[in-house]
C-alpha cells in the first residue's frame, strides 16, 4: 500500500513540478460559452489538447464567443474568477455566499454567483476586494488546490520550504498551503526554485486538473468500474460505489449536499475526503476506508457491520459517525464542534479548542481529551498526566463536561444570565469548581446543581470556570476549562454587535421588529421567520389589528427617521406579513430607506394594505440599493404610488434581480414591481396581475423616470382610464430607458394611451431593443408596443406581435406575424442589433418568443398553438431505387382547423435510407401553410414499416467492335468502343465491362457476336446490369501469308565504314492493308536467316517488335572485316508471316584517323583534309618537359591503319624502327601517314608538338596579418617557391578551404602581396593564388580560418538601472545618445544571464527592458555594443539594479495641490474626496500625518509658509475660503466673495515672508467697465492689513459699439500666482480677445505684476493655455501652452515682463512646475502614465495616473517628488530620479 501512496504524490508532484517552471512549457502556451471540444476554433493540437478536451467534456473549462466562434483561450493566463468557476463546476458546488461588503464583485457579474460559491467551499477567502479579473499566481492556484483537495500540514515551521532559493518570495498567507504541497511530495519545483508569482494558463490548469481527478461520477446510480488509477470525485447525490478498488482518493464533493453515497464492497487506498454539507456516506460490508477527512458541515457517516475505516478525521461541525461496524480512531479538530461518535471501541481524540463532543449516549468529550467508546460509557485511555501510557479504564475519573445553557463561544451580551451545567459519566464521583480561574481542590466549591453566572452588566468582564472530577480510589479528572467573556451587546438580536464584520443576527419576529430600533446597522437573518402569531391577535404585532408597524419613519421635508444600514436576508424567508393600514402612507415592510441596502430576502404569503406610496418590501425608497428580493401575495392600496416591491422608488437607487408575483390593485401610479420609478432596475420581472382604478399602471412600473435594462412582466394590467402599459404606463423625460426588455401580459385600459409594452413614451424617453405580445385593448391611442408617443421620445429596434396583440399599429416599434416574431421564418429583418449571446436568447424547439439570457428556463415565452390531427394519408411504399428517400404521398383530411381560418397542410415522405431494400421505414412529416397557420401545430408525423426500394434497371450505348475478322483459331473480337451506361445516378460510382466472343473460331459468313456485359463499382448493387447483346451477321475470313514485293530482293546503299542502308519493294496481302502491313529486319554473322522460322531463332532483330509500312531500314554499328547477313520478315494483322531474300555483305574498314601523341591528343584542330601532303590535317599537342625526345611507339592510329613518321614536311626523312626525334621547350613539328586497312585510304598530317616549362613547386606564406580579421591587412611572401621570378598574386573570397575558378577575385597584380579584408569577406576563406610564367601550374595560399570580425567597442558609459515595485520590467537612465546600437542582458537571480535583447534608447539616453518576472534587488543587467556585419559585440558594463522609490500615498481621493515645506522635510498635500477638501502631510520615508478638513468643495490650491504651516485657498459655494494653520490649530474660514453678486472660484494661493496670503481667482462679476456685457474677471487678493483688500487684474468684457461690429476681451480659464523672494507678485492667465472692427479674434498669455506687465505673441489659433507659476530666489518660472507646452523664466526689463529662456516640453499633458533656480521640473501624464520633465528631458514612469487629475511637483531638500492621484484613485508620491 505505501508503494501506490508513493508512485501517486510522485506522479502529481512531477506535474506540478512542470506547471511551477514556466520556461518548460511550450510559449504557445472558463467560463462564459459552453459547447463540446469539437466547437471550439482554436483548440490546439499539442500536449494540452487531452486534458483540455477532458475538461470541456466534464463540463469544467467553458470559453469564449468571438464574432459568433467558440473560443478556448488555451494560452491564456486563468483568472481568479475563472479558476472559482473551474472548482466549483468541478466539485458541483450550488450553494453561494452573500457579496456584501465586497467592492469588486458586480451582482451582475458572470462571476458573481461563482465567487459567492468559492467562499462558500472554503477555496477563495472573503475581503473586501476579491480581484476576480486578475490573474491567477501558481501559489494562488496551489493554495486553492490544497484548500479544495483538503491537503494539509500540522508544522508551523514550513521546513519544507527551507530548500528553495525563492521561499522569501511566498507570500506569507500561502506558506501554510504551499509547505503542505510540498511536505506531500506534491509540489517539488524545479532549478531548487518554486516560481510562487508566476501565473499559470488555463491549458495548465485544466492539465492540472486532469491529473488530479481521473474520474469524475456525475450520474446517480451504481456504478461497477472505475478508472484503472487515480481519483474519484462524486458529484451528484445518489450514488452506489459497488464490488471495486479505488487505488487513489475518493472524494464525496459539495454537489452530493443533502443526499447520500453509498459504498457497497469498495476498498479505497488513498484518503476518502468528505467535502459535502449534510452528505450521508454509508459503508456496506465489506467495504474499507484508510482514513475519512470529513470538512462537510452536519455530515454522516454510517458504517455497518463488517466494514471497517482505520481512522476518521473531522474538521466540520455537527458530523455524526453511526453504526456497528470497525472505526479504530476518530481525530475530532478544533473546527469539530458537536461530533456525536456513537461506534463501538472507537478511540476519540479532541482537539483542545473543539466543542461539544460526545460518545455513545450522549456523554461529553471535552476538548484535549482521548477517550476509548465502547458503546457503554466513555472512557479515559490516555492523559498527559499519565505520560502517554494506557491505565485501567476504572483508574481515572472521566473529564468534566462544562455546558452552558447558551452559546457563549462568541461571548454574551453584559446583562446575560448564563446556567452551568457539570457532568461527569464516573459514577460516584464529586466535582468541584472556581469561578475565578484558579485551579479547583476538594476545598473548593461542590458542584450539586446547576448555577447561574452573571457580571452586573460590568462589559467585557471574563468568567473562568474551572472543575475537577474526585472519587476515592481513583485519580482526579483533568481540570476542565471554560471561559465566558460578558460584552456589550444588545439583547434583543440573537447575537451580533451591528456591524459589516458582525452583524446583529435576526431569527424570529421579535428580532425583525426590532430592528426598527437601529436603522444604521447591519443585520443578517439567519432563520425563516413566520409572522402569522406574532401579528394574530394576542400578538405582540397585532396592534389592534393593523399588523405590522413599517420600519423606519417618513415625514414630509425629509425630516424623518429612514432605515440606513444593511438588511442581509441570507437566502431566508419572511412570511405571512399582514399589514392593515388603508388610511396610512408609506407602507411596507419597510416604511422609508435611504441610502439603505436589502438584499436576499423573499416575502411569502404577504397582505399589505395601505393608502399611498405601498410596497410589499418597501414604501418609500430614497437611493440605495435592493438586490435579490422577491414578494407574493396581494398589496392593495386605496391611493398611489404602489407597487408589489416598492411603492415608489426616489433619486437614483439601484433594484437588481427582484421579482413579485403578487397581485396589486391601487388608485394612481399602480405598477407589478413598482408604481413610481427614479432608480436603476436590472434583472427584475413581475407576473403578477395588475389593476389601477385611475390612471397610470404598468405590468413593471406605473410611472418610470429611471433605467429599467434586461426587465420583463406577464401578468395581465388592467386600468381604468389612461395610461396603461404591459411593462409600463408612463416612461417619460430625459432619464427614462427602457431597454432589453418585453411584456406578454393582456393590457386592458379604458382611456387612452394603452400600449401592450408602454402607454405613453414621453419627452426624450428611450425604447430600444423591446417587444410585447400581449393582446391590447382600449379607447384611443392604442398601440401593440406603444400607445402614445410625445415631446421628442424615441422607440428603436423594438417589436409586437400583430396578431396576438390584436393591433396593427403603434406609436413606435414594427409589427410582425407570430411567426416572425418567434423567428421561424428569415424573410424579415427583425431582432436588429439585439445581442443573442449575452442578453437575448431564443429556443427553436419547440419555438418561442426572444427571453432574456439570466432566466434560464423560468417563464420562456412560448406562442399559444393548437394541435391539428390529420387522416391516414395516401403513401407510394414501392419504387424502384433513385439515390434518394423521397415517398410519394398525398395527405389525408386536415382535423382541427376553426372555421373560416386559411391553414393548408403540406405533407413529405422518406424512406429511412436510400438504399435497395424490404420492410423499411417511412416517416411522412406534416408543416402547415396559410395566413393562420401559425395558430395551429402541425400534426405529427406518420410512420409505416413496409415500404421497398427495388433494384433499377440500367442501360447502355455506344459499344461498337469490328465485325470482320482474318481466321486466326480464336473467338475473339475486336473492341474499338466500351458502352455508355445510362440510368446511373449522378454521383455514383457504376462502371461497365463487356465480354465478346465470336460464337465460334471457324471462318464463314452470317456468324453471330455475343456481348455479355456486367457491371461493378461501389454503388453497382442499386442496379440490374443491362441485357446481353447479339449480332448475326459477322465473317471470319480464312487466313494467307503476305507476299514480299519484287521477289523478296533487298539491296544495300550509302555503305560507309559503320553503316548501311537496306531497301526492298513493299508485300502485299489478301486481309490486311499495305499500310497495316509490319515489317522486322534480322542481322546475323552466319547465312542462318533465311526463313521466318529461322530469321527468328537465329538472327538479331534490329528494329524491336517491328516497324508498320516501312521499305528501308538504316544499319549502324558495323565492324570492319566482318562479312553480314541481312533478312527482312514481313507480317500480317493475322499474324501470317513470309520472308525476304538473305543478302550479304563483308567489310574492311576505311579509317585513316590519328589517334594520339605521346597519349595527348589534337587540342587545336585545323588545317587541310589530309588527302594529300600538301594539304595535310594539322594537330597540336601538348606535353611535358619531361618529354624530350618523341618515339614511334608514342603514337596511335585507327585499327588496321598504319602510319609512318618524318621530320621534314616533303615526308621523306623517316624516322624508323627504334629512332626517335628530340623535342625541344617549346614547339617542334613532326609529320605523320596514315594507310587505312582497305590500303586505298590515305591521310597526312602536320603535328606541333609544344614541351611545356618546369613545373612549380613549394608554397607562398602569410607573414604579416594572420589570423585573418575584418580590416586588418594581410601579406603574403613566396615562402618555399622553387621559381621565384615574375609572381604575380590572385587574391579570392571562399565559403570554404576549396579554391573553384568561378569565384570572384578580390584583388590581383604582379605587387599584390598585400589585402585588407572588407565586410564582404567576414565569414569567407581567403585564398591566394600564385602564378609565375617562368613556371607552370600555380601555387595555393588558404587563411587558416573564416575571416573574422574585428573586435566590437567597449561599452563603458555609467549608466544606471531601476525597477518598479510590479518587479516586471527595468528602466535603464543615462545611457548617452545617438546609441541605437546597444543590447542588454539581465540575470534575474544575479547569475543566470537571459539572452541579450536590443535596447531602444530614446533620445534622453533612456531605455526599458519589459516582460520580466520576479525583478529584485539582487537582479543585473550588462549592456554592451551590439554585434555588426563587421565588428563582434563589444565588451559589456555590468550593473546591479535598484528598487525604484515610490513612497505610496494613502489617501483613496482626487489631489488638488502639492507644497514643499523643504526646510521641514514634509510635502504638504490637499485633496478632495465626497465633496470636501482634506489636508495633510507625508514625508519622504511615506509616513502621513492626520488628516484634516478643510471644507466643503471640490476645487483649491495651497501654499506653505516659511515656518511649515499650511495655507489654503478654495471654492465654497461660489465664494473663495480661505484657512491656515497657525501651529496650533486651523483658523475659522475666511470667505472672499463676488464684488457684484456674482460668483467665484478658480484660486491659487502663494505666501509672502511675512506669512500673509496673495490669492488670485476669477469672479464673474468682479469689475464693471462700461461694456455692454460683463465677463469673468482675474482678481487678486492679500490680507497684509489684517483682511483681504481684492484688486482687479485682468478684466473680462464684451462689447458691441454699433452694427454688427463686436469686441470682447475674455480671461475664463483661471490664473496662476507666485511670490518672488522679494515678496512681489506674479499672476498669469489665458486671454482671447477682438479689439477692432476689421480685427479678428487673438489668444495669448499675459502676466501682471506689481512690478509691470507682459504678453505671449497672439494668435488667431487657440493653442494656450496656462497651468502653475513656481519661483526659487528672484527667479520665477511660468509653466503654460503656446504652441506645445512651455516653460519660461519671467524676466522684468523696466515695466515690461517677457518670457525667457523658454524650455519646450514635447508630448503629453502638463500640470504643475518647480524649480530650485537652477533645474525645472514639470509634472504630467502621457497615454495615462506619469511624465515628468528634468530641464525640458523626459521621463516616462511605469505608474499609471488617473487621466485629468492634478499632477504637482515639489522640491523636499534638493530632491524632486511627483505627487499624483493614481489610476486606483489613490493618491501617490515618486521621487523624479535626475536623468
Amino acid at each position: 500500500m505505501k508503494e501506490v501512496i508513493k508512485l501517486k504524490k510522485k506522479l502529481l508532484s512531477l506535474l506540478l513540478a512542470f506547471l511551477m517552471v514556466f520556461g518548460m512549457l511550450p510559449e504557445t502556451a472558463l467560463a462564459n460559452v459552453g459547447g463540446q471540444a469539437y466547437d471550439f476554433v482554436d483548440m490546439p493540437n499539442n500536449w494540452s489538447t487531452t486534458s483540455l478536451i477532458k475538461a470541456v467534456d466534464n463540463g469544467l473549462l467553458k470559453g469564449y464567443a468571438d464574432g459568433g466562434k467558440s473560443l478556448i483561450n488555451a494560452d491564456a493566463p486563468l483568472k481568479r474568477a475563472e479558476m472559482a468557476a473551474v472548482i466549483n463546476r468541478a466539485f458541483g458546488a450550488v450553494k453561494t455566499a452573500v457579496l456584501d461588503g465586497i467592492t469588486d464583485v458586480p451582482s451582475t457579474a458572470w462571476y458573481a454567483s461563482d465567487m459567492g460559491k468559492a467562499l462558500i467551499m472554503g477555496t477563495f477567502m472573503k475581503d473586501t476586494t476579491m480581484r476576480p479579473e486578475s490573474n491567477i499566481t501558481r501559489q494562488e492556484a496551489f493554495v486553492v488546490l490544497a484548500r479544495a483537495f483538503k491537503i494539509s500540514s500540522d508544522s508551523l515551521e514550513y521546513k519544507a520550504l527551507e530548500d528553495y532559493l525563492d521561499k522569501a518570495d511566498i507570500a506569507a498567507w500561502a506558506k501554510k498551503d504551499l509547505n503542505a504541497m510540498v511536505e506531500a511530495g506534491y509540489v517539488q519545483g524545479s532549478g531548487s526554485k518554486l516560481n510562487p508569482n508566476a501565473n499559470i494558463s488555463r491549458a495548465e490548469f485544466a492539465t492540472v486538473l486532469d491529473n488530479l481527478v481521473k474520474q469524475y461520477i456525475d450520474i446517480p446510480g451504481e456504478i461497477t468500474d472505475v478508472s484503472a488509477s487515480g481519483n474519484v470525485l462524486i458529484r451528484v447525490p445518489g450514488v452506489t460505489l459497488k464490488n471495486l478498488t479505488i487505488k487513489g482518493d475518493l472524494i464525496i464533493a459539495d454537489g452530493v449536499g443533502e443526499g447520500d453515497v453509498t459504498l457497497d464492497n469498495v476498498k479505497v487506498e488513498g484518503r476518502t475526503v468528505v467535502r459535502g454539507n449534510h452528505s450521508i456516506i454509508i459503508l456496506r460490508a465489506e467495504s474499507a476506508l484508510k482514513e475519512g477527512i470529513i470538512t462537510g458541515y452536519a455530515s454522516k457517516i454510517i458504517v455497518d457491520n463488517g466494514a471497517t475505516v482505520d481512522k476518521i478525521i473531522i474538521s466540520g461541525s455537527d458530523v455524526k459517525v453511526e453504526g456497528n461496524g470497525t472505526v479504530k480512531d476518530v481525530d475530532v479538530k478544533e473546527d469539530g464542534d458537536n461530533a456525536s461518535i456513537t461506534t463501538p471501541n472507537t478511540k476519540i481524540e479532541t482537539a483542545k479548542g473543539a466543542k461539544g463532543v460526545t460518545a455513545a449516549g450522549g456523554a461529553p468529550v471535552p476538548g484535549g481529551t482521548n477517550v476509548m467508546n465502547n458503546n457503554v460509557g466513555t472512557w479515559i485511555v490516555i492523559t498527559g498526566s499519565l505520560g502517554g501510557k494506557e491505565s485501567s479504564p476504572t483508574a481515572i475519573v472521566s473529564a468534566i463536561n462544562i455546558a452552558t445553557d447558551v452559546d457563549v463561544t462568541a461571548g454574551v451580551e453584559n446583562d446575560a444570565m448564563v446556567k452551568v451545567t457539570l457532568t461527569t459519566v464516573t459514577t460516584g464521583a464529586d466535582i468541584y469548581y472556581t469561578l475565578d480561574g484558579s485551579i479547583p481542590t476538594v476545598s473548593s466549591t461542590k458542584y450539586t446543581v446547576p448555577f447561574s453566572v452573571d457580571t452586573d452588566n460590568v462589559e467585557g468582564e471574563t468568567v473562568t470556570i474551572k472543575a475537577i472530577g474526585v472519587k476515592p480510589g481513583y485519580t482526579n479528572s483533568a481540570v476542565a476549562e471554560q471561559e465566558i467573556v460578558f460584552k456589550a451587546t444588545p439583547t434583543e438580536f440573537a447575537g451580533g454587535d451591528g456591524t459589516l464584520e458582525n452583524p446583529y443576527k435576526v431569527v424570529n419576529a421579535e428580532q425583525l421588529d426590532n430592528v426598527r430600533n437601529h436603522l444604521d446597522k447591519y443585520f443578517i437573518q439567519t432563520e425563516n421567520i413566520d409572522l402569522a402569531a406574532y401579528l394574530a391577535e394576542g400578538g405582540d404585532g397585532y396592534n389592534e389589528g393593523k399588523g405590522w408597524e413599517p420600519i423606519g419613519v417618513f415625514v414630509s421635508g425629509d425630516t424623518g427617521n429612514p432605515f440606513t444600514g444593511s438588511y442581509n436576508g441570507n437566502s431566508k424567508t419572511i412570511s405571512n406579513l399582514n399589514i392593515n393600514r388603508q388610511d396610512k402612507d408609506y407602507v411596507g415592510l419597510f416604511e422609508y430607506i435611504k441610502g439603505g441596502y436589502i438584499y436576499n430576502i423573499s416575502l411569502s404569503d404577504i397582505d399589505v394594505k395601505g393608502k399611498d406610496v405601498v410596497g410589499g418590501l418597501v414604501g418609500y425608497q430614497m437611493g440605495g440599493k435592493i438586490a435579490d428580493c422577491s414578494v407574493s401575495g396581494s398589496i392593495n392600496a386605496t391611493g398611489s404610488r404602489v407597487g408589489g416591491l416598492i411603492g415608489y422608488s426616489y433619486e437614483v437607487g439601484e433594484v437588481i434581480g427582484c421579482y413579485s408575483t403578487a397581485s396589486v390593485e391601487g388608485f394612481n401610479d399602480v405598477g407589478g414591481l413598482i408604481g413610481y420609478n427614479y432608480s436603476r432596475i436590472e434583472k427584475c420581472y413581475a407576473t403578477g396581475n395588475v389593476k389601477g382604478n385611475s390612471s397610470t399602471t404598468g405590468g413593471l412600473i406605473a410611472s418610470n423616470y429611471g433605467v429599467i435594462t434586461d426587465c420583463y412582466a406577464t401578468g395581465s394590467v388592467y386600468g381604468l382610464y389612461d395610461e396603461v402599459g404591459g411593462l409600463v404606463g408612463l416612461n417619460a423625460y430625459s432619464g427614462a430607458q427602457i431597454i432589453n426588455s418585453f411584456a406578454t401580459g393582456q393590457v386592458t385600459g379604458g382611456g387612452s394611451n394603452i400600449g401592450g409594452l408602454v402607454g405613453e413614451n414621453k419627452g426624450s424617453a428611450i425604447v430600444d431593443k423591446c417587444y410585447a405580445t400581449g393582446q391590447v385593448t382600449g379607447g384611443t391611442k392604442v398601440g401593440g408596443l406603444i400607445g402614445e408617443t410625445i415631446e421628442g421620445a424615441t422607440t428603436t429596434n423594438s417589436y409586437w406581435d400583430t396578431e396576438t396583440s390584436g393591433q396593427a399599429t403603434s406609436a413606435g416599434g414594427t409589427g410582425y406575424s407570430t411567426s416572425a416574431m418567434i423567428m421561424e421564418t428569415n424573410s424579415v429583418p427583425i431582432y436588429v442589433d439585439w445581442d443573442f449571446v449575452n442578453t437575448w436568447a431564443i429556443d427553436t424547439n419547440p419555438r418561442s418568443y426572444p427571453y432574456l439570457e439570466w432566466q434560464g428556463d423560468v417563464n420562456i415565452p412560448y406562442p399559444l398553438r393548437v394541435q391539428l390531427t390529420i387522416a391516414e394519408p395516401t403513401v407510394t411504399k414501392e419504387r424502384q431505387y433513385d439515390g434518394t428517400t423521397v415517398v410519394q404521398v398525398t395527405a389525408g383530411e386536415l382535423i382541427g382547423v376553426v372555421a373560416g381560418n386559411d391553414v393548408s397542410v403540406n405533407a413529405t415522405a422518406n424512406f429511412n435510407d436510400k438504399e435497395i431494400g424490404t420492410n423499411k421505414t417511412i416517416t411522412v412529416i406534416y408543416t402547415l401553410s396559410g395566413s393562420d397557420a401559425n395558430k395551429y401545430t402541425a400534426p405529427v408525423s406518420w410512420t409505416t414499416n413496409d415500404g421497398v426500394i427495388t433494384k433499377k434497371a440500367l442501360g447502355f450505348s455506344g459499344l461498337s467492335y469490328k465485325t470482320v475478322k482474318e481466321y486466326d483459331g480464336t473467338t475473339a473480337v475486336t473492341l474499338l468502343t466500351l458502352p455508355t451506361l445510362s440510368g446511373v445516378v449522378e454521383g455514383e460510382n457504376v462502371d461497365v465491362d463487356v465480354d465478346i466472343n465470336y460464337d465460334t473460331a471457324l471462318a464463314g459468313i452470317n456468324k453471330r457476336i455475343t456481348t455479355i456485359i456486367t457491371i461493378s463499382g461501389e454503388h453497382s448493387g442499386n442496379y440490374f446490369k443491362p441485357i446481353n447483346h447479339y449480332r448475326d451477321d459477322c465473317e471470319i475470313v480464312a487466313a494467307a501469308a503476305p507476299t514480299p514485293g519484287n521477289g523478296g530482293v533487298i539491296t544495300t546503299e550509302s555503305i560507309t565504314d559503320t553503316t548501311l542502308t537496306l531497301n526492298w519493294t513493299k508485300a502485299s496481302d489478301n486481309y490486311t492493308t499495305e499500310a497495316n502491313l509490319k515489317y522486322y529486319v534480322y542481322q546475323s554473322d552466319s547465312n542462318n536467316i533465311d526463313t521466318v522460322q529461322n530469321a527468328e531463332a537465329n538472327g538479331i532483330l534490329l528494329n524491336d517488335r517491328g516497324t508498320l509500312d516501312i521499305n528501308t531500314y538504316d544499319v549502324n554499328s558495323l565492324n570492319a572485316g566482318t562479312t553480314y547477313y541481312f533478312n527482312v520478315i514481313v507480317s500480317d494483322e493475322t499474324g501470317y508471316k513470309a520472308a525476304y531474300t538473305t543478302i550479304n555483305k563483308a567489310w574492311k574498314s576505311s579509317a585513316v584517323d590519328l589517334i594520339s601523341i605521346a597519349g595527348q591528343t589534337d587540342n587545336s584542330p585545323g588545317g587541310g583534309t589530309g588527302e594529300t601532303a600538301d594539304i595535310a590535317a594539322t594537330w597540336q599537342v601538348n606535353v611535358d618537359n619531361a618529354k624530350a625526345t618523341l618515339a614511334l611507339a608514342d603514337i596511335a592510329v585507327a585499327d588496321g591503319a598504319t602510319f609512318r613518321l618524318f621530320a621534314d614536311m616533303n615526308y621523306t626523312t623517316e624516322i624508323e624502327g627504334e629512332g626517335t626525334l628530340a623535342l625541344s621547350v617549346g614547339d617542334t613539328t613532326v609529320y605523320i601517314r596514315v594507310d587505312a586497312e582497305d590500303t586505298t585510304t590515305v591521310k597526312f598530317f602536320e603535328v606541333t608538338i609544344k614541351r611545356s616549362i618546369p613545373a612549380q613547386s613549394g608554397s607562398p606564406e602569410f607573414t604579416v596579418g594572420t589570423p585573418a580579421t575584418y580590416g586588418t591587412t594581410l601579406t603574403v611572401g613566396p615562402g618555399t617557391l622553387t621559381t621565384t621570378t615574375r609572381l604575380w598574386y590572385w587574391w579570392y573570397r571562399s565559403i570554404d578551404e576549396v579554391y573553384d575558378a568561378s569565384y570572384d577575385s578580390v584583388a590581383y597584380g604582379v605587387s599584390t602581396m598585400t589585402y585588407k579584408p572588407v565586410e564582404a569577406d567576414i565569414g569567407k576563406y581567403l585564398i591566394v593564388i600564385v602564378v609565375t610564367p617562368d613556371a607552370s601550374g600555380s601555387a595555393i595560399l588558404v587563411t587558416d580560418a573564416p575571416v573574422a570580425k574585428a573586435a566590437g567597442p567597449a561599452f563603458t558609459t555609467e549608466y544606471e538601472g531601476t525597477f518598479p515595485v510590479e518587479a516586471t520590467s527595468i528602466n535603464l537612465t543615462r545611457l548617452g545618445v545617438s546609441t541605437g546600437n546597444l543590447e542588454a542582458a539581465v540575470a534575474i537571480d544575479g547569475t543566470n544571464y537571459a539572452d541579450y535583447v536590443p535596447l531602444v534608447v530614446d533620445g534622453d539616453g533612456k531605455a526599458t527592458i519589459t516582460g520580466l518576472t520576479g525583478v529584485t534587488a539582487s537582479t543585473k543587467v550588462k549592456v554592451r555594443v551590439k554585434e555588426t556585419s563587421t565588428h563582434k559585440a563589444g565588451a559589456d558594463k555590468e550593473i546591479t539594479v535598484a528598487e525604484q522609490v515610490i513612497i505610496p500615498i494613502g489617501p483613496m481621493a482626487d489631489l488638488l495641490d502639492a507644497y514643499s515645506g523643504s526646510g521641514f522635510g514634509f510635502i504638504g498635500v490637499l485633496y478632495t474626496t465626497g465633496g470636501s477638501i482634506y489636508y495633510n502631510q507625508v514625508d519622504t520615508t511615506g509616513t502621513w500625518g492626520t488628516e484634516s478638513l478643510i471644507g466643503t468643495g471640490t476645487e483649491g490650491r495651497m501654499a506653505i509658509d516659511s515656518t511649515g504651516n499650511p495655507h489654503v485657498a478654495y471654492t465654497t459655494g461660489g465664494k473663495i475660503g480661505y484657512r491656515m494653520y497657525n501651529g496650533s490649530y486651523w483658523t475659522d474660514e475666511t470667505l472672499i466673495v463676488s464684488n457684484n453678486e456674482g460668483s467665484c472660484s478658480k484660486p491659487d494661493i502663494a505666501v509672502d515672508n511675512n506669512r500673509y496670503a496673495h490669492i488670485t481667482y476669477t469672479d464673474t462679476q468682479g469689475y464693471h467697465v462700461g461694456k455692454d456685457e460683463n465677463k469673468d474677471d482675474i482678481m487678486y487678493a492679500n490680507n497684509t492689513s489684517g483682511s483681504f483688500i481684492k484688486h482687479d487684474i485682468f478684466d473680462g468684457w464684451y462689447d458691441y459699439p454699433s452694427g454688427s461690429n463686436y469686441y470682447y476681451d475674455l480671461y475664463n480659464w483661471g490664473s496662476q500666482i507666485s511670490l518672488d523672494s522679494n515678496g512681489d507678485y506674479y499672476i498669469i492667465g489665458k486671454n482671447q480677445s477682438r479689439y477692432g472692427a476689421n480685427d479678428t479674434m487673438t489668444y495669448s498669455v499675459k502676466v501682471k505684476s506689481v512690478l509691470g506687465s507682459g504678453s505671449t505673441e497672439g494668435n488667431k489659433t487657440d493653442y494656450y493655455g496656462t497651468y502653475d507659476l513656481s519661483s526659487s530666489g528672484s527667479k520665477v518660472i511660468a509653466l503654460y501652452n503656446h504652441s506645445g507646452h512651455k516653460t519660461a523664466e519671467l524676466t522684468i526689463d523696466g515695466a515690461n515682463i517677457t518670457f525667457a529662456n523658454i524650455n519646450v516640453l514635447p508630448g503629453g499633458t502638463v500640470s504643475s512646475v518647480a524649480t530650485d533656480g537652477i533645474v525645472r521640473v514639470v509634472g504630467g501624464e502621457i497615454l495615462g502614465k506619469l511624465q515628468t520633465f528634468y530641464n525640458g528631458t523626459a521621463m516616462v514612469y511605469d505608474d499609471t495616473v488617473k487621466i485629468g487629475s492634478k499632477i504637482s511637483v515639489v522640491n523636499v531638500g534638493g530632491n524632486f517628488y511627483a505627487i499624483y492621484t493614481g489610476s486606483d484613485e489613490i493618491i501617490k508620491m515618486i521621487e523624479i530620479l535626475t536623468p
